[in-house]
């Protein structure tokens, strides 16, 4: 996903919310916690994606194997040369 594709997503959202009545925004407000955590941790996830070339780390070791599936080398179908 590029930054412009991110911006026109969130712009989406924030016109849907812009056009719900106002008892659904009430509502949303009331169960906000849950879509709030999952929307900043999705936010930091995008934002570190879209400058993975800036901000890159090497894989902290908390997280053992997982790691091997989230890169791609070159025994995968798609190699690195081919992004």
């Amino acid at each position: 996903m590029t930054l412009d594709g991110f911006l026109t997503f969130l712009t989406l959202i924030i016109a849907a919310y812009a056009i719900v009545p106002g008892v659904t925004r009430l509502r949303l407000r009331l169960h906000i916690l849950g879509p709030l955590v999952v929307s900043i941790v999705g936010f930091c996830l995008v934002v570190y994606f879209e400058f993975f070339s800036l901000l890159a780390q090497p894989c902290p070791k908390i997280i053992g194997t997982v790691c091997r599936f989230l890169t791609i080398g070159s025994e995968r179908p798609i190699n690195p040369g081919q992004h």
